[in-house]
């Protein structure tokens, strides 16, 4: 057995291709990545997010919707640290959330 089971796991995939066929297999996978986008939040350019877990607000710049090959949506944003830094990175879609304009947690 190799390490971590990935000979079982092989066979385990192998056999559930070979009980649907590799059309169906196909399909099934398909269905399933339109159902994980459905379920994703819409961004749009000009939103503002926050992270989950909290931070500052950022402004959505770009945003990439290529879900090809295991892709994850990704959200490039920006914005302004305290001392007025500017910023800019890409997120998972799955790691953000539209926000309010305020910090997230934030009573403000």
């Amino acid at each position: 057995m190799e390490p971590y089971g990935c000979i079982p796991w092989s066979f385990a995939t192998a056999g559930f291709i070979g009980v649907l066929g590799v059309e169906q297999a196909r399909q099934l996978g398909k269905r399933w990545a339109e159902r994980k986008v459905d379920a994703m939040p819409n961004f749009e350019k000009g939103d503002l997010v926050v992270l989950k877990s909290g931070g500052p607000v950022m402004t959505v710049r770009y945003v990439d919707n290529d879900i090809s090959e295991g892709r994850s949506v990704q959200v490039t944003c920006d914005w302004f640290d305290k001392a007025e830094q500017h910023h800019t990175a890409t997120f998972n879609a799955e790691m953000i959330e539209k926000g309010d304009g305020r910090l997230k947690g934030s009573t403000l």
